[in-house]
């Protein structure tokens, strides 16, 4: 496993209930946009090419999205210099350098021994990530949020 951080973006676009888990790091409320037109909205949902070019006419929505793009960059420059912090400050010298030698060779036996041959979870994984969590809801979660997801994610 790499010891690299990466940043990690979750975008989610859902309905007002129930509460995501976990929950976003950033919550959008886009019920504030105008829904496009009924008889557009009952022919195609959020990932429709003629809904999204609806929406992105609109300049309020446009507003929105670039507002949006600025506090996920910014949110997530906050938690890379955060992680930063972490990693200098557990790389720092410890204690266990003046150790004995032979003490420290009989914990890493110790430690080895604990250690399970289970497969590596998502958690795992992540564990050097820094990950994000964005979510985006309107009324139902399958018109404006839904185009706004795609519009951020791409």
């Amino acid at each position: 496993m790499s010891n690299t951080t990466q940043p990690v973006l979750i975008l989610y676009s859902h309905g007002r209930n129930p509460p995501l888990h976990p929950p976003p790091d950033l919550k959008y409320d886009l019920r504030s946009i105008p829904n496009p037109p009924k008889p557009l909205r009952d022919v195609s949902d959020g990932r429709s090419k003629r809904l999204r070019e609806h929406l992105l006419a609109k300049p309020k929505f446009v507003a929105r999205l670039k507002s949006v793009e600025e506090d996920i960059v910014a949110a997530m420059q906050s938690k890379l210099a955060k992680r930063e912090i972490q990693l200098k400050e557990n790389a720092k010298p410890s204690n266990d350098d003046a150790k004995d030698p032979q003490l420290k060779e009989e914990e890493e036996v110790e430690e080895d021994a604990d250690e399970s041959c289970d497969e590596p979870t998502l958690e795992d994984a992540l564990s050097n990530d820094v990950v994000l969590r964005v979510g985006c809801n309107c009324a139902l979660g399958h018109h404006r949020s839904v185009v706004f997801v795609c519009e951020l994610a791409s």
